[in-house]
């Protein structure tokens, strides 16, 4: 794993969407549903490898779509410091 959920950030489940407060930056996030999918497996300890299977499986896409679009949530998650 490449990262770590940043330290003292609220989440909560709601509705089958994830929102998340980053109180260091004083904003709030409300993921779509793919977004939130790919958060709940992080939260879940799971491998890159394992939340790209999960997706391409939930989603019916290839493994090559499935990589790119958790590797760039992946990387805006980070840019939001949502991860470390």
């Amino acid at each position: 794993m490449n990262w770590t959920i940043t330290k003292n950030l609220p989440w909560q489940q709601m509705d089958g969407k994830v929102l998340i407060l980053n109180t260091g930056e004083n904003k709030a996030h409300e993921l779509n549903e793919v977004a939130s999918e790919v958060w709940l497996l992080i939260t879940q300890d799971k491998t890159l490898e394992e939340i790209n299977t999960e997706i391409q499986k939930a989603y019916d896409i290839d493994s090559d779509t499935a990589k790119e679009d958790v590797d760039e949530l992946i990387k805006e998650f980070k840019e939001l410091k949502l991860l470390v």
